[in-house]
């Protein structure tokens, strides 16, 4: 914690963690690039297709954001539906392309199914008896992929970036320590206690990934009350350098 001030009667510290808020602040413009994907990119496709006689059939694909119309296509006389597949080191996805003699349309890229709507169409192609055709095609897993990390990288921006700012007062003359606590878009919380209430100055313990961090904490007599002076854990060294500092001053 920095010591913004530091006298006989009057020691005040404050924590501000910048890096959560940076880290939140990232999250977000993260979980905003993939909300702009999951909108900006075809969620679900509707393909008609008439055929007003035997040598004239007229195909329409319109393809839809979040149910809202984005594109409409229209295809006369196509010859073939055909699948393109396009692998990567991880999944494979396949795109349905429906050609005609001077347009040609693709449909969602997604799933095993596109092969089936492909069938569907060059069996619908070959058989002059079938007057119309109808296909729905959803991205849905496209869109819980998209969906799904989005609402995780925004609930962990929420979580870094109400992480509060501390500030801690111990005054003598008045015995007693005021801590303020200050959140992203919210009331100060404040609580506070009488300097003869403090037993001890210890440190809090929590292990991770990083390895042992800790953080400062006041112990309260006659009760198991462990009062934190930060909202996250640091360093070792950090952490003493503020223990020290608030033992120092309690023993003067």
């Amino acid at each position: 914690m920095k010591v913004l001030e530091n006298t006989p009667l009057r020691l005040k510290l404050e924590h501000r963690p910048w890096f959560a808020w940076v880290y939140g602040a990232i999250s977000l413009l993260l979980s905003l690039w993939l909300f702009i994907q999951l909108i900006g990119s075809p969620s679900s496709a509707v393909l008609r297709c008439d055929r007003a006689n035997s040598t004239q059939i007229t195909c329409n694909l319109t393809q839809y954001v979040l149910l809202l119309k984005v594109q409409h296509r229209k295809v006369l006389n196509p010859v073939s539906a055909t699948v393109t597949v396009y692998r990567s080191s991880r999944s494979s996805s396949y795109e349905v392309t429906l050609s005609g003699p001077y347009q040609t349309v693709t449909m969602l890229r997604d799933g095993a199914d596109s092969q089936a709507i492909a069938n569907q169409i060059n069996q619908y192609l070959q058989t002059p008896q079938q007057s119309a055709l109808f296909i729905r095609q959803k991205s849905a897993r496209k869109m819980f992929w998209t969906l799904l990390p989005t609402c995780i990288v925004a609930g962990l921006s929420c979580w870094y970036l109400f992480k509060p700012s501390v500030r801690c007062a111990f005054y003598k003359r008045m015995n007693k320590v005021i801590i303020e606590q200050q959140r992203l878009g919210r009331k100060p919380r404040t609580v506070e206690y009488r300097l003869d209430q403090i037993q001890a100055v210890e440190l809090d313990e929590q292990r991770d990934g990083y390895g042992v961090r800790y953080r400062p904490c006041l112990v309260l007599k006659g009760s198991e009350e462990r009062v934190p002076l930060r909202s996250s854990f640091t360093k070792p060294k950090t952490a003493s350098a503020t223990q020290t500092v608030i033992q120092d001053f309690l023993q003067k």
